[in-house]
């Protein structure tokens, strides 16, 4: 299958034509964007990983993916607009067809999305995207009527999205952009299998600015003097262990942290964590044998964590190793994505994905105090 098929081609020539013989948008210093909010269509042509042997025949044809999103552009009334380089943040919406419409069928996501510029021009900015939110595959694992899919165990699953965003003025309403995306589907071992849906794909699209320009803001609140922080964390979090559709087992998480101020906006750390596993015995059986069940549940460890603040959100990505740890299988290294929101200057709620080089543990759920 050719990546740029027919409606694809029509797709880019209704794009081009928008921007043709416009009024040419040029920026002045006080002029953010066009306009402080817009919206965009996006058209995405990519592929599913097979990133272990098992998910080879998952492979069929190209996926195909399109992207809605609505924006905001900040203004510069708060400090960390300006430290981020004024970036946009907001919601987004895809629709996938996975390219397997026997074993996969299509695919729905929401998600929260910032796009961080990196480079600001007159008609040019290229930005890093995030967006994090929730997914729906049609078609997940069952035991008689789909079990050659072994990538995802249910309908509902975590979702993160990542990619290079270029982005081009044609006229002073009208944006082209295109770029490289990254698509993850996974419910965090909710529910087994869940080896993940990962799909890289090429993308091209166009945003239309609503209202009047975004003109830039004095900065109305006063950058605090940022201090060394201690916190503490209890999270919980759900897992299955194999086989498939079999018992869920609790766990419950404490993390101890330590962060250095790093820059404007960054944090360097680390910190000491334990966690109670009561999966862990059940996946041990007879090789724990002559040690206690609260023994066997038992893991601790000790990681470093390195981390970005904007506004009221942090994120963090810490690499870890087991101090103690009876379960071998996972091997004594683990790591951890994590996104927490302060809502009050002493507490703050957590969401982050524990994983061992790749494969994910669980989900976690927590709140935490700021000391």
């Amino acid at each position: 299958m050719k990546i740029l098929n027919s409606h694809f081609r029509l797709y880019l020539c209704c794009l081009i034509f928008l921007g043709i013989n416009q009024e040419a948008y040029s920026q002045t210093d006080t002029v953010l964007s066009p306009s402080k909010w817009s919206v965009g269509v996006n058209f995405h042509k990519g592929f599913i990983i097979a990133h272990r042997s098992a998910m080879v025949h998952l492979q069929k044809n190209f996926s195909t993916e399109v992207e809605l999103s609505f924006l905001k552009t900040v203004n510069g009334s708060k400090a960390w607009h300006a430290d981020y380089n004024y970036p946009q943040y907001g919601i987004g919406y895809k629709y996938f067809d996975f390219g397997n419409q026997e074993e996969l069928g299509q695919g729905h996501s929401l998600f929260g999305q910032v796009i961080y510029p990196m480079i600001r021009r007159n008609r040019l900015r290229m930005g890093i995207k995030v967006g994090v939110g929730v997914g729906y595959v049609e078609k997940p694992f069952h035991i008689s009527e789909n079990y050659k899919n072994l990538a995802i165990g249910t309908h509902v699953n975590g979702f993160v999205n990542a990619g290079v965003r270029f982005q081009f003025f044609t006229n002073n309403k009208f944006q082209l952009n295109g770029g490289i995306d990254f698509a993850h589907f996974s419910n965090g071992s909710f529910r087994k299998p869940n080896l993940g849906i990962n799909l890289p794909s090429l993308n091209f699209g166009g945003v239309y600015f609503l209202g009047g320009p975004n003109l830039k803001q004095i900065q109305t609140d006063t950058p605090s003097k940022r201090k060394h922080e201690f916190t503490a964390t209890f999270a919980l979090a759900v897992k299955e262990v194999y086989p498939p559709n079999g018992d869920r087992y609790s766990v419950n998480i404490l993390h101890i942290q330590y962060h250095h101020p790093l820059h404007k906006k960054g944090f360097i750390g680390g910190g000491i964590e334990g966690t109670v596993d009561r999966s862990l015995p059940f996946q041990l059986e007879e090789k724990a044998h002559g040690h206690s069940y609260f023994s066997n549940t038992i893991r601790s460890g000790v990681f470093g964590s390195a981390g970005i603040r904007m506004g009221n959100w942090d994120g963090y990505f810490q690499m870890g190793m087991y101090t103690y740890n009876r379960y071998k299988e996972d091997g004594n290294i683990y790591n951890r994505l994590l996104l927490r929101y302060a809502f009050t200057k002493k507490a703050f709620a957590s969401f982050g994905l524990k994983s061992h080089f790749g494969k994910a543990d669980y989900f976690e759920w927590g709140l935490g105090i700021k000391f």
